[in-house]
């Protein structure tokens, strides 16, 4: 039963490595692009020259989304836009922090979250019951 996992992920490993080859020798994005771009110009083109207004509008409305597409394959269409967050600066202590056990760090997250109070009503609730 293992070897058959390991033969899945050794022909897995193999199809990646295959089409990350041929997407690198064939460009394929490059080609995506130009092809639809020349599309779009061929589109825009029988716009201009079509006679028929909704024949013209429909070319032209295929030309406005094969544009959008394009843009979202090269990253500037405006819903790709990176959003600037800002971070307040890094502080790094100067003193070093003190190695704590298990024991002392849930000590001192109970004393900082007041579950001793939380324990102590629990713990009368269970001895009126």
């Amino acid at each position: 039963m293992i070897d058959v996992v390991y033969i899945a992920i050794a022909v897995l490993l193999v199809l990646m490595c295959i089409s990350v080859w041929f997407t690198t020798r064939n460009r394929f994005f490059e080609k995506q692009v130009r092809d639809k771009s020349e599309l779009a110009m061929r589109y825009l083109i029988d716009h201009k020259n079509e006679t028929d207004c909704q024949k013209s509008i429909d070319l032209f409305y295929k030309a406005e989304k094969l544009q959008d597409e394009i843009a979202l394959i090269i990253g500037k269409h405006p819903k790709m836009k990176p959003y600037g967050i800002d971070l307040p600066p890094l502080v790094v202590s100067e003193q070093p922090q003190q190695e704590l056990s298990l024991g002392e760090l849930f000590r001192q997250y109970d004393k900082k979250n007041n579950h001793s109070v939380i324990y102590a009503k629990f713990s009368n609730n269970k001895k009126d019951s």
